[in-house]
């Protein structure tokens, strides 16, 4: 995990934002490569494909709702139930760091940085 230490370091605004997208490259690369090694026939075009949130689990959705409040992109329930709002977020998330529109790596990459946080801050997730 040493990228992600690098990635979040006490850094400005200015030069995490330019940080930010090297390491979701250098994360897809990586995750290209080591399944290449695996089955060098795969398609990689499935890690560019369009975000679709019918594949996660009711937790997977919740944390990844909690991810986008603490970006700043979603107000609502932390409820796993993926909506309008959630979608929005998500949407606006991508926008917002990628500019583009919302695929799959973006989930991973917001997922990550909050799971970064937490595990850095000392933080634990508990369900109720």
């Amino acid at each position: 995990m040493l990228i992600g230490r690098f990635v979040h370091c006490s850094l400005g605004k200015k030069d995490t934002f330019i940080l930010k997208p090297l390491f979701v490259v250098i994360l897809a690369v990586t995750m290209s490569l080591s399944v290449a090694l695996k089955a060098s026939g795969q398609d990689f075009s499935e890690l560019l494909r369009d975000f679709d949130s019918r594949s996660l689990s009711y937790e997977d959705k919740r944390f990844l709702q909690t991810a986008l409040a603490f970006e700043g992109h979603y107000n609502g329930l932390l409820d796993g139930d993926w909506g309008r709002m959630s979608q929005a977020a998500m949407t606006r998330y991508s926008w917002s760091e990628f500019d583009g529109p919302t695929e799959d790596w973006h989930m991973a990459a917001v997922a990550f940085d909050f799971f970064d946080l937490s595990r850095r801050d000392g933080w634990q997730i508990e369900y109720f």
